[in-house]
């Protein structure tokens, strides 16, 4: 069965179906499941606890839950700070240097910083997706992953990703408590489309998820209606005609959709991951709160760290509101209730894993992120979603559950050495960009002189 731990004298928000909130209260931990969650004045000693967590001035939530990030890009985090149309000019021909070691080190270094902030699953779309998902279960961090599927255009392409990819499925499938995998084809104008058929057949084969970017750019727009797309009328479209917009799609950012495609996804049942600060940091308008109106799914993701430029999902998430409610100049478009939904219940719900994670109950994983509201900007406690959302960021989260491992504690890591992650990383990060500079020599141009001075 596994270690017993007790959780007690603990403020709960479990985020179940009822909203249930508990003012002092305790959470049962057997293995890696959550066995009972009362109030303290409930509690029936089970005997024998190997450990007890004290949770006084602390407050428990569902582990989050990041669906949409490609953690390793941390290595590229203030390369393009401030610069423009980086995607193919700058992020594409750095890529192209990665090595197995630096992927596996970026990892560690993206995965801890998740984890710190009280995320326990990211959903990862990425190339070396291996040498993620190894770092990834060093760490004791929960993933949906992904290896990149390109046929043209991106740093890594061709029949070989794709069989790396349908690889990665079928070797991790079933095979982990830490590891889900799914299929990542990257974007609708990066992949052909009867490879995109294939997959929509080999995800319905092997029951997994298909996570990809939708109509991100004008770029992949431009390409998707003329010939590539076959008559297409936009990335939507395309997939509608493949047969590739169902409940399996969890379609990263369609930022550049109209109403027709908003009917696609009404009707495909498809789920869209919004990325806010990306899309902030960008000056880029995205409606979320009007798909969410439409009756589409929205959950949230943080992006690549470099884009973001951090994986602070609490953050995300005011970020949300502020620019949503900026954008359709009202003050009540997503309450701090949803918002909050959006990376915990309904999240696990449209991963297909609310059966054991999303919420703090009993018979589900116990995935429990632990904030310390014991600090100034946290006082006083009369509402937990508001406090979190509004006042609260991911340095204040103080201990972390994964599958029943404690792996962060008093805001640290409890498996790994995080000094000797961080020196590794910055090593690795720097060999990345000299390698690049090295192979690419275009990237100089691109490049601000501030940031080449460094190499």
């Amino acid at each position: 069965m596994g270690e017993t731990k007790l959780i007690r004298n603990i403020r709960i928000l479990t985020m179940d179906k009822g909203k249930k909130k508990i003012e002092k209260g305790y959470i049962l931990v057997e293995g890696n499941e959550i066995t009972d969650v009362d109030r303290m004045a409930r509690f029936k000693n089970p005997g024998s606890v190997d450990s007890v967590i004290e949770g006084k001035g602390k407050l428990a939530i569902p582990g989050l839950i990041d669906s949409h990030t490609h953690i390793a890009m941390c290595f590229l985090r203030g390369i393009t700070s401030d610069l423009s149309n980086v995607l193919y000019n700058v992020y594409w021909p750095i890529e192209k240097a990665w090595t197995p070691e630096g992927i596996h080190a970026a990892a560690l270094l993206g995965g801890s910083e998740a984890l710190k902030f009280g995320v326990t699953t990211v959903v990862d779309h990425y190339f070396f997706m291996e040498k993620i998902a190894e770092a990834l279960t060093k760490i004791g961090l929960r993933g949906v992953l992904g290896h990149t599927i390109m046929s043209v255009d991106g740093p890594w392409i061709g029949e070989k990703e794709f069989r790396r990819g349908v690889s990665f499925v079928e070797k991790w499938k079933g095979k982990s408590n830490l590891v889900i995998p799914c299929f990542a084809p990257h974007a609708p104008d990066t992949v052909y489309p009867e490879w995109l058929r294939e997959i929509r057949d080999l995800a319905e084969e092997k029951d997994t998820l298909i996570h990809m970017h939708v109509h991100q750019t004008k770029r992949e727009e431009d390409k998707v209606k003329g010939p590539w797309g076959g008559g297409a009328r936009s990335p939507i479209d395309l997939l509608n005609k493949l047969g590739v917009l169902n409940s399996r799609l969890l379609a990263v950012h369609c930022t550049f959709i109209d109403k027709e495609d908003i009917e696609l996804l009404v009707k495909g049942n498809a789920t869209v991951v919004h990325c806010p600060s990306t899309y902030a940091l960008n000056g880029l308008k995205y409606n979320s709160s009007e798909l969410v109106r439409r009756g589409v799914p929205v959950i949230i993701g943080t992006d690549a760290p470099c884009t973001n430029d951090n994986i602070d999902l609490i953050e995300e998430l005011r970020t949300l509101i502020m620019t949503q409610r900026t954008i359709y100049s009202s003050e009540t478009v997503f309450p701090a209730s949803q918002a909050l939904e959006m990376v915990t219940s309904l999240a696990a719900e449209r991963l297909g894993l609310s059966n054991s994670i999303g919420s703090i109950e009993k018979g589900k994983k116990a995935d429990i992120t632990i904030i310390d509201i014991k600090k100034s900007h946290l006082t006083p406690h009369f509402n937990e979603e508001a406090s979190i959302v509004y006042s609260a960021n991911g340095n204040d989260v103080d201990t972390v559950f994964v599958d029943g491992e404690i792996v962060v504690e008093e805001g640290k890591l409890t498996k790994m050495n995080e000094t000797k992650i961080i020196e590794k990383a910055d090593k690795e990060a720097r060999n990345l960009i000299s390698k690049a500079l090295e192979m690419q020599p275009g990237l100089k141009e691109a490049l601000p002189k501030s940031i080449i001075n460094c190499f």
